[in-house]
């Protein structure tokens, strides 16, 4: 656990009952060792997961919009999502 969190910010839901995980996103600034394109002021989304029973229910856009929030209280203006199926990105300016 200590190598996620060194990636940056752990975003994390919880089941309202059982207050089991039920989905993640990390958000890794530009000076985060795990940063593969992100430049001064600019992050990026490594990791997105949401449990099986939470998918298609707004949970993962949840997810992402508290991400982006953050990244925008934290002053970067650019957010990089990465696509571990094609090693390669995303980038919007935020």
């Amino acid at each position: 656990m200590n190598s996620v969190k060194e990636r940056g910010t752990l975003i994390c839901a919880l089941e309202k009952k059982s207050s089991k995980l039920a989905g993640i996103v990390i958000i890794a600034p530009f000076d985060s060792r795990a940063s593969k394109m992100a430049a001064e002021n600019e992050s990026e989304i490594h990791v997105l997961s949401v449990k099986k029973y939470y998918r298609n229910n707004v949970l993962g856009k949840l997810l992402i919009k508290h991400a982006v929030d953050t990244v925008r209280c934290k002053g970067h203006s650019k957010n990089h999502t990465l696509d571990a199926t094609k090693d390669e990105g995303l980038s919007k300016t935020i």
